[in-house]
């Protein structure tokens, strides 16, 4: 929606921010802006795969436009391999970031620890979910991670018929 930012907004635009810087255009310009569908191409929207995938699963979904004004809409299949290139410091910037800031974890029973417990919830007190995001959750593992910036946080962890937990 026009106007709202993610509880998450400053993180995304870091990471945004540098992933734009490093990715060479192919009108041979450095450099993406980042920011939000409506901030800067279509104005108002109703909401697409990227808004889905961040309220429903906690991604952290970028999207890069391709080719520049002098390729068109539908350029030439021959754009690929330089534009692959072009990219490359991108995609290698977010896989390493992926290795930086984060929370992460193993939900377990405490009574058996062989138990690992999927579908837990996972909130972090310092960034609420609004109302139309989903409870981020543990995979089929019991596991959880999420990218963060530097700094403390409280983890809330919740499963029907488990003590509710916070760990600083």
């Amino acid at each position: 929606c026009e106007g709202v930012f993610t509880p998450e907004h400053d993180l995304l635009l870091n990471i945004g921010h540098t992933l734009g810087s490093l990715i060479q255009r192919d009108d041979d310009v450095m450099g993406y802006r980042a920011g939000t569908n409506w901030q800067m191409f279509y104005g108002p929207v109703a909401g697409g795969d990227i808004d889905w995938l961040y309220r429903e699963i906690g991604t952290i979904p970028f999207l890069v436009e391709l080719n520049s004004t002098t390729q068109g809409f539908l350029p030439p299949y021959t754009w690929r391999d330089s534009t692959v290139v072009k990219h490359r410091p991108g995609w290698q910037y977010l896989l390493r970031r992926m290795e930086g800031s984060a929370i992460s974890g193993h939900v377990r029973n405490a009574c058996n620890l062989d138990e690992t417990i999927a579908g837990a919830e996972i909130h972090i007190q310092e960034y609420p979910l609004t109302a139309e995001e989903s409870p981020r959750t543990t995979n089929g593992f019991g596991r959880f991670f999420r990218v963060m910036d530097p700094g403390e946080y409280h983890v809330e962890v919740s499963a029907p018929g488990y003590n509710t937990t916070v760990f600083p």
